[in-house]
């Protein structure tokens, strides 16, 4: 082959790819280019929770610690060992009483004190509910221009819920002590010469203190709680009543839960060259996977939850101009860029406020677009189609379109 031939083959190649190029970037060209669409994946409707990730630890529920005023009496013996399990009203020590009319007088004074708490805790209680039946029947009708005071009114009621359940654990409690102190008046109306302390709570005696130092016995309640530590940042994200993951490190014990306590003080004294921490208590539904005292969990704060959203990979979320969009391949053969109202997002994910519904198919990797409003083709997986896809496929005939446009190209 001589030289001109060869200077004429590149030429002629030359010109080929130039106005192949030209005619494809040229602004009004009616050439679609063809995307090669590798991952896509259908939109769904789901539960969508923002959490905020902690390390907990179990702890009980609820401790008694059991003084003994020696005012009262001499100690005289001890009615459990540690480790016993408790119910309320189980004796737990003995004393001597040293004047049993000048405590009986004492023990009458407390009796009075705590049925006053019961009966204002009680009235607590009534004005509540009759507060949160009022918001309840008040609620209006489900509308776009009432939704913002629904919602108001739903956050009131649900924080007089969690206050009234407050209430009645603390009714509970002043119920069992006023049982105690009952206990111990009869014993002085007897012959008896000494008097017995019961226990308030379910629960495990946990320790007691042979030296006769307070607290002279520590029960612990059968119910667990998981106690955990916020940083100054998490701690302004978060706040008593949401809902929590708790699951083991070593084993596979999951449950549900809420923050039921809080901390606004930190952990340690402030100190301006040291973060501060705080700590939080919360519940645990689930008892039977963490009856371990001690053992350590994970927990997952919920700090923002929606419920039946449009979800759809984070990342298939592109930005242009401060608004958002995705690729959304069409029945009809083609990309449409469409625009949507992206909102919360989670673990990969991402809420879809408005612009797309559930099924719609979108693009994972918008940069494989090469062009909106173009044609597309994906890989086929043969062992993932199915005969009612083909004939789904065939019924529709748009798919002649694209597939003789495809003939016509090549």
């Amino acid at each position: 082959m001589n030289k001109t031939l060869k200077i004429l083959i590149a030429a002629v190649l030359a010109l080929f790819i130039g106005l192949n190029l030209f005619l494809l970037y040229k602004e009004d060209n009616k050439i679609k280019r063809t995307s090669y669409v590798q991952t896509w994946k259908k939109a769904k409707k789901e539960d969508l929770a923002r959490t905020l990730p902690s390390k907990g630890v179990v702890v009980p529920s609820e401790q008694q610690f059991v003084q003994h005023d020696p005012e009262k009496g001499s100690f005289n013996k001890f009615l459990v060992k540690e480790g016993e399990e408790v119910k309320t009203g189980t004796p737990l020590y003995s004393f001597i009483p040293e004047n049993s009319d000048e405590l009986a007088a004492r023990l009458e004074a407390e009796k009075t004190a705590v049925q006053g708490a019961i009966d204002s805790t009680e009235t607590h209680i009534q004005s509540l509910t009759s507060y949160q039946s009022s918001i309840e029947s008040n609620t209006p009708a489900a509308s776009d221009t009432v939704e913002a005071e629904t919602n108001k009114d739903d956050l009131k009621a649900f924080e007089i819920e969690k206050e009234i359940y407050q209430l009645e654990a603390d009714q509970s409690r002043l119920e069992s002590k006023l049982s105690s102190i009952d206990t111990q008046l009869s014993s002085l109306g007897t012959s008896e010469s000494e008097v017995t302390v019961e226990s308030e709570i379910d629960g495990t005696v946990q320790k007691i203190r042979q030296d006769l130092k307070n607290p002279l016995i520590t029960v612990s309640s059968s119910a667990a709680s998981v106690e955990g530590i916020l940083s100054e940042n998490h701690r302004k994200a978060v706040k008593e009543g949401m809902k929590v993951k708790v699951s083991a490190q070593k084993g596979k014990g999951k449950s549900s839960g809420e923050l039921a306590d809080v901390s606004s003080t930190p952990e340690m004294e402030p100190h301006v060259k040291k973060k501060s921490q705080y700590t939080y208590t919360a519940s645990i539904e689930n008892q039977k996977p963490f009856t371990l005292i001690g053992s350590h969990v994970e927990v997952q704060i919920i700090t923002k939850e929606v419920k039946d959203a449009i979800i759809v990979p984070k990342d298939s979320i592109f930005k242009e101009k401060k608004k958002h969009y995705v690729y959304v391949l069409g029945r009809d053969g083609l990309v449409h860029k469409t625009k949507v109202e992206a909102g919360a997002a989670s673990g990969g994910k991402r809420e879809v406020k408005s612009g797309l519904k559930a099924g719609d198919a979108v693009v994972l990797k918008p940069e494989e677009v090469v062009e909106n409003k173009g044609p597309f083709f994906t890989p086929l997986h043969a062992g993932k189609v199915r005969m009612s896809e083909f004939i789904d496929m065939f019924e529709d005939k748009k798919w002649l379109i694209p597939f003789l446009t495809g003939i016509k190209e090549g």
